[in-house]
Order: C-alpha cells, then sequence, then structure tokens
C-alpha cells in the first residue's frame, strides 16, 4: 500500500479508501435487503398455502355434508314411496353468488 500512497498521495489514499468501503456498504445492503425479501416471500407462500389448506378442508366438509343430507333424503323418499306416501319433489337449487374476482 506505501507506492499507492506514493502515487495518489495521502487525500487520494484516503479517497480510494472511502469508496471501496461505501461499495461494500452498498453490495451489503443489497443482500440484506434480497434476503430480506425472499423471507416476506416465503413467509407470504406459507401463508398462502395456508388459506389453501383451509379452504379445501372446508370444501371436503361441505361435500361431505351434502352427501349426508342427499343420502338422508334417499332413504327418507324410499321409505316414503314404500309406506304410499307422495313426497313433494325439491325445488331447483338456489344460484351461487356472483363475485367479483380480480384477474391475475
Amino acid at each position: 500500500m506505501e507506492w499507492l500512497s506514493i502515487v495518489v498521495g495521502g487525500g487520494g489514499l484516503a479517497f480510494l479508501l472511502a469508496f471501496g468501503k461505501g461499495l461494500q456498504w452498498l453490495v451489503e445492503g443489497r443482500q440484506n435487503r434480497a434476503s430480506k425479501l425472499f423471507d416476506e416471500l416465503e413467509e407470504a407462500r406459507d401463508a398462502a398455502e395456508a388459506r389453501l389448506a383451509a379452504c379445501r378442508e372446508d370444501t371436503d366438509h361441505y361435500i361431505n355434508l351434502a352427501n349426508h343430507w342427499r343420502e338422508a333424503r334417499a332413504a327418507a323418499v324410499y321409505e316414503a314411496k314404500q309406506a304410499g306416501v307422495e313426497i313433494t319433489p325439491v325445488g331447483p337449487l338456489p344460484e351461487r353468488p356472483k363475485r367479483d374476482i380480480p384477474e391475475v
């Protein structure tokens, strides 16, 4: 480093050292920000997967519930017909509410 101080002088050497330190801080800061961003993305992904799992569990529950009542009605209709009782037909299913889901 002595040759450098001879070539550029004291002020130039201080400038070069400060410049190098500044570059080092920039690189470390960028790496820290990238690391933080990846951590936040992982957290968001985990939260989305948890919401998806909850939605799937809800869907399974309601499908099982619908199957239960369909089987119960079928059994009741069968027994009523065996006894000679006429059952009023079921009306159409209500329409599903429309949702405004933004496109991705």
